[in-house]
């Protein structure tokens, strides 16, 4: 095992890694990735994807949403994070925890108060990685048929009536 330096671009430091030509221990990073919910600034999710994928090489789901809706009287199509300010990310906590915490953006990885993080359930992740189509999660809704009661929830908006 030898130390190799190398510059971080995330956060711009001189970093010594621990460097290794032994196979094993490539085998024993790649069982340690998980999935991690990261809580970013507002609108940065796009930005900290980009850089995440491009200079870590760290798998990013960021679902988006394409909205239909009404500007200034005409319909147009917008698209929309899933989650506001949350990201989800696969990587080693332990070799890239540090940079996650003070990489521009971000503000921390959701965990408990001891600051351990919560992994995200890889389930959970399959199925909204399921519904992406053409680059934008596809949510199946049930719509109305003729004689369902509906009643008023909202200006212009009506939800299906399920008190009876």
């Amino acid at each position: 095992m030898q130390v190799c330096m190398y510059r971080n671009r995330l956060i711009g430091r001189r970093m010594a890694v621990a460097c290794s030509t032994d196979t094993s221990y490539i085998w024993e990073w790649i069982r340690m990735k998980h999935w991690y919910c990261i809580y970013t600034k507002f609108k940065y999710e796009d930005h900290i994807e980009q850089r995440l994928v491009t200079i870590l090489d760290i798998e990013v789901l960021n679902p988006k949403l394409k909205v239909e809706k009404m500007i200034r009287g005409k319909s147009k199509n917008i698209t929309k994070e899933l989650f506001l300010c949350y990201i989800f990310s696969r990587f080693d906590l332990k070799r890239y925890s540090h940079m996650m915490k003070y990489a521009r953006g971000i503000r921390r990885i959701l965990g408990d108060e001891s600051g351990r993080p919560y992994i995200a359930d890889d389930e959970i992740l399959r199925q909204i990685k399921s519904r992406i189509e053409d680059g934008f999660v596809h949510i199946k809704s049930k719509g109305f048929n003729r004689g369902d009661r509906v009643r008023s929830c909202c200006k212009n908006r009506a939800v299906p009536d399920r008190r009876g």
